[in-house]
């Protein structure tokens, strides 16, 4: 099948719940989907998303909880830390986040 993409958020929401599936099928969240959101205090990401871009979140600073059903699609890979999709460049930043 084809891949979707969640590729901007445009709303207001302070608190924000993602839908379970696209269209029926699964979903990735796009690096910088989120970027500079300072409205978003609270996230939901449902186990329909299988992935989440790098600084999706990033710069999201009144974001104050986010659930998620997993940390990342490919623990071996680059982006085997959260902090990733906050705009870590290491898991040494990481701490920061």
């Amino acid at each position: 099948g084809e891949k979707v993409s969640l590729i901007g958020y445009t709303g207001d929401q302070t608190s924000l719940v993602l839908p379970a599936s696209f269209e029926g099928g699964t979903y990735e969240i796009y690096p910088y989907a989120f970027y500079n959101d300072r409205s978003l205090t609270s996230v939901t990401v449902p186990a329909g998303v299988t992935a989440i871009g790098a600084n999706a979140f990033a710069g999201c600073t009144s974001l104050r909880s986010i659930s998620l059903p997993f940390v990342g699609e490919n623990a071996e890979g680059d982006n085997n830390f959260l902090g990733y999709i906050f705009g870590a460049q290491s898991a040494q930043e990481n701490r920061t986040f």
